[in-house]
């Protein structure tokens, strides 16, 4: 993962763009803290499992059952 900084990236936007492309993380930095990361968004297309998701996924299998008896 490269880091650079938010006037590095500020300049650099276009390249920055094309590293993340190719695969690469970028963090961007301002006063020694992270401000954002930048990845592919194919990496955040992934099931978080929460509580929440959890419930959803267990009320839709409910309601698919009820819809399949009628």
């Amino acid at each position: 993962m490269s880091s650079v900084t938010t006037t590095e990236f500020s300049a650099k936007l276009p390249d920055m763009l094309e590293c993340v492309q190719n695969g690469e993380d970028i963090e961007v930095m301002e006063d020694d803290q992270v401000v954002a990361v930048l990845v592919q968004p194919s990496r955040l297309r992934r099931l978080v499992r929460t509580p929440n998701t959890i419930a959803v996924d267990a009320m839709t299998a409910a309601l698919n059952r009820v819809e399949r008896e009628y």
